[in-house]
C-alpha cells in the first residue's frame, strides 16, 4: 500500500492520486493538517499502528511512503492557544513514531535524506564531483570580492541561497526574487553584500532550461524554452514558455543519476541550462521539486513513469 502524506490542499497530490486510482494503484492519503480529525494513533504489545480509511494499518502494510507536502497538525482540543499547541505536538509526534517504523528505503523521500540534498553549495560541490558541470560560482559578503568576480566573468547573475519568496504581514506586499544580471550599475551598491552571504555565477548563454526529474532512477528530461528569453523561466508563471521532452547525453544521464543516488533520494528535480553549444549546466537539485506542472501545462507524463516505477519496485500490486 501506497501512503501519500501531503496536506488538504495539495493540489499536486490531488492530480496524482487521480492518477493512482485510474491506473488502479492502491493508495491512502493522510492529509496531515486534518490528522487530528480523521486518524488515530496506536502503540500497545502489539506495536505502532495507524486508524486510517476505517482500519487499523501496521507499518509493514505501508510498501511506499510518498512524502509530499505535509503541514502542521490543526486542533480544536485545547482551552487556549499553548494547549492548543501542545495537543497538536503530542499528535505531530505520534504520527512520526508510526512513521518512524517504516523503513527508510520505502520513503519517497526520506525527510533526513530531503535535508540533507537541500544545501545548495552542497549540491554545487558534489555535482561537480560526479562529473556535472555547474557555472562558476561565487559566494561573498565581500564588496572586493564581487567587484573582481565581475571583472574576471564580465557576464554574472546573483539568485538566493535559500528561498526567494518574501512572505510580509499584508500578503499584497510579498515579494519573489528571481534570478537576476548583475550590471554596472549594481556594482554602486556593492557594499549591500556585507549584509549576508550572496549566491553569484558566471551566466550561461542559454538556448534553453531543463527539468529533469528521476524516480528509481528512471529519467525525464523537459525543455523549457520562453520567446522573450527571459533570464529566469519562472517569470510571469511561466507564461510563454514551450515544453518538448529531451533526452541528455549517457554521460550526463548517469551522473545526474550518481548525483541522486549518493543522497539516497528516490525521487529529485534537477534544474539545468542548456548553452548554444548542447552543453549542460547543473544548476540544483530540488528533492521535492514539482513536477505535476509538466504534464499539465506541458503535455509530459511524469505521472505515468512515477506509476510505472512504484508498479516495478514490486511493492504496490494492482486491485483485481
Amino acid at each position: 500500500m501506497l501512503l501519500v502524506v501531503t496536506n488538504s490542499e495539495d493540489a499536486t497530490a490531488d492530480y496524482f492520486c487521480r492518477r493512482l486510482r485510474r491506473e488502479r494503484l492502491p493508495y491512502i492519503r493522510l492529509d496531515s493538517d486534518a490528522a487530528a480529525r480523521r486518524l488515530r494513533v496506536s502503540y500497545d504489545a502489539r506495536g505502532a499502528r495507524l486508524w486510517i480509511r476505517g482500519r487499523w494499518w501496521e507499518p509493514s502494510d505501508i510498501s511506499n511512503v510518498w512524502l509530499r507536502r505535509p503541514h502542521s497538525i490543526q486542533t480544536e482540543a485545547g482551552r487556549d492557544a499553548a494547549e492548543r499547541q501542545h495537543v497538536s505536538a503530542e499528535w505531530g509526534e505520534a504520527l512520526e513514531g508510526f512513521l518512524a517504523h517504516i523503513p527508510v528505503s520505502r520513503w519517497i523521500n526520506h525527510p533526513s535524506a530531503n535535508v540533507i540534498a537541500s544545501h545548495k553549495l552542497e549540491q554545487i560541490t558534489r555535482a561537480q564531483r560526479v562529473g556535472l558541470a555547474v557555472p562558476r560560482t561565487l559566494v561573498t559578503q565581500s564588496p572586493a570580492a564581487l567587484r573582481a568576480f565581475y571583472r574576471r566573468e564580465r557576464r554574472v547573475i546573483a539568485k538566493p541561497l535559500a528561498s526567494g519568496y518574501l512572505e510580509r504581514d499584508d500578503a499584497r506586499g510579498d515579494t519573489l526574487i528571481y534570478t537576476n544580471e548583475v550590471k554596472p550599475r549594481h556594482l554602486r551598491k556593492a557594499e549591500q553584500v556585507r549584509a549576508c552571504p550572496t549566491l553569484f555565477q558566471v551566466r550561461i548563454e542559454k538556448q534553453y532550461d531543463v527539468r529533469m526529474c528521476i524516480i528509481d532512477q528512471e529519467l525525464l528530461a523537459v525543455a523549457m524554452q520562453r520567446n522573450d528569453r527571459a533570464l529566469d523561466v519562472r517569470r510571469d508563471n511561466m507564461d510563454g514558455v514551450a515544453y518538448r521532452q529531451v533526452i541528455p547525453s549517457v554521460r550526463t544521464q548517469r551522473a545526474a543519476q550518481r548525483l541522486v543516488a549518493s543522497y539516497g533520494l528516490r525521487f529529485a528535480a534537477l534544474d539545468f541550462v542548456v548553452d548554444a553549444a548542447g552543453s549542460w549546466h547543473f544548476l540544483e537539485v530540488n528533492p521535492n521539486g514539482q513536477w505535476a506542472w509538466l504534464d499539465l501545462g506541458g503535455g509530459m507524463d511524469f505521472a505515468g513513469q512515477f506509476c510505472r516505477a512504484l508498479s516495478k519496485s514490486g511493492t504496490v500490486r494492482h486491485h483485481g
